[in-house]
């Protein structure tokens, strides 16, 4: 029988393993989790977490074109990406204010190809004026304040929601024909369905989600060569 689990790196977070070594073919594997909720999560997480959709190419301290390889540099379980040591002063001074600054941003890019037209806790109608919550760098639309409620509450039903909803979207439209780390052609596999942020990535083997995780860019760049 065919089994879809979603699991996050909440896990990783609890247990301090690889989820993806808990799962097998056929599941759906999602790079979300609940990262700023406890100071107890590794920093290398956080950044795993929240880099996939980290909505600047710039300093958001100085505005600055980020380098290459720009300072991962995380504070009260955020991740703000600077291009030069002297910017973690300014975000130590407004850690809140340069934390709305990427949300704001994360709103605005996140919003045109949002998957769902009702609330990812509720179900409700989202209506003319949602509420847009940020979480990990990712938008997440409420109808109203009992779902904000609910979702500060507990986070897993919209997570699994809207992961769902942006697999459901991409899936049949998936233009990558063979696992990134591997090369093993996909077709009339059952994959592991991935999400990078909210980027649908699939694979051979769960083993290969995590070796994912360990370079992500390299094997992003290998992905784009896979049409």
């Amino acid at each position: 029988m065919k089994r879809t689990l979603i699991l996050s790196l909440a896990t990783l977070a609890i247990v301090a393993v690889s989820p993806a070594q808990a799962q097998d073919k056929g599941t759906t594997r999602s790079g979300t989790t609940d990262a700023s909720s406890s100071t107890t999560v590794a920093p290398d997480i956080i950044i795993l977490v929240y880099k996939p959709t980290y909505p600047f190419t710039v300093d958001v301290a100085t505005g600055k074109p980020l380098p290459e390889k720009p300072i991962e540099y995380v504070k009260g379980g955020k991740l703000f990406r600077l291009g030069d040591e002297s910017s973690k002063a300014a975000i130590d001074a407004d850690v809140v204010g340069y934390t709305k600054k990427i949300e704001d941003e994360v709103i605005r890019q996140q919003k045109p190809t949002y998957p769902l037209k009702t609330s990812a806790i509720s179900d409700k109608p989202l209506g003319e004026k949602p509420i847009d919550k940020v979480h990990n760098n990712r938008l997440f639309r409420l109808a109203d304040d009992a779902d904000v409620k609910a979702f500060d509450t507990d986070k897993t039903k919209a997570i699994s929601k809207l992961d769902k909803a942006y697999i459901d979207m991409q899936l049949p439209y998936y233009p990558y024909k063979k696992d990134p780390v591997t090369k093993e052609d996909i077709a009339g596999k059952e994959t592991v369905k991935y999400l990078w942020g909210n980027k649908l990535i699939q694979f051979t083997s769960a083993v290969n989600v995590t070796e994912f995780e360990k370079t992500p860019e390299t094997y992003l760049k290998v992905l784009e060569t896979l049409k």
